[in-house]
């Protein structure tokens, strides 16, 4: 479910945006700035335009229909990507936008990160940019599965697929910060976030003790050089 965060200019939470589950939308402008009237916080997941045709029609309600579109458009180029593949993939390579713990949703480079389009090499006339990794891991665990993950900060997002999913938890874990998985469902739980640098315990405990297959993918930014 994907819902408006609000017109109010506070940090309110509105519902039903603030459920668990629920993706909020705050609504930019073309400056990636959040518009004056926009509600904003720290639970507010992603941005998207909050004008349509001009200046007639604003609104953060005009936001959560371009997510879902975008989401939209990422499954109907991967017919075996799933919905919180997608939303994952939009918000590990979202533009940053102050004020919201998210950022402007950015197709192109979400559907590059998620090997639907393919990525341009750099040339030598052409200056770097930072990039975006996608690691994937697959194996087999029963009640518990921990790995090191490294991040050069920024937005990270763990996604593990495994069979009774909704009865584990996933946390990653430094001597400084603490993460935990935001959304969970049957099968999958995901965790997504503004990582600090360093070196993290990914920690999954199941109540399900049973030795099952999974997939563990995780998108972080690429190292920079020098």
């Amino acid at each position: 479910m994907i819902a408006s965060a609000g017109n109010d200019a506070s940090v309110e939470k509105h519902y039903p945006a603030a459920f668990g589950g629920v993706i909020s939308v705050a609504a930019t402008d073309d400056n990636d700035q959040l518009y004056p009237w926009a509600t904003h916080g720290d639970w507010v997941d992603l941005a998207a335009p909050g004008c349509e045709y001009g200046d007639e029609m604003c609104g953060a309600s005009y936001a959560p229909p371009l997510v879902a579109g975008a989401i939209g458009l990422l499954l109907a180029a991967a017919p075996t990507l799933t919905p919180v593949q997608a939303i994952a993939a939009l918000r590990a390579t979202a533009v940053p936008v102050q004020g919201i713990n998210g950022g402007r949703i950015d197709v192109v480079a979400a559907a590059k990160a998620l090997g639907i389009l393919p990525v341009k090499p750099a040339t030598k006339a052409q200056v770097p940019t930072p990039g975006r990794r996608l690691d994937i891991v697959r194996g087999k665990f029963g009640a518990v599965l921990h790995k090191q993950v490294r991040s050069s900060g920024g937005p990270m997002t763990i996604l593990l697929t495994r069979t009774k999913a909704s009865g584990c938890t996933m946390e990653l874990v430094s001597h400084q910060a603490l993460y935990l998985a935001w959304r969970t469902t049957s099968t999958q739980l995901d965790l997504s976030d503004n990582v600090a640098p360093g070196t993290y315990s990914l920690d999954v405990s199941c109540l399900d003790t049973r030795v099952r297959p999974y997939a563990l993918a995780i998108q972080s930014l690429l190292p920079t050089s020098g």
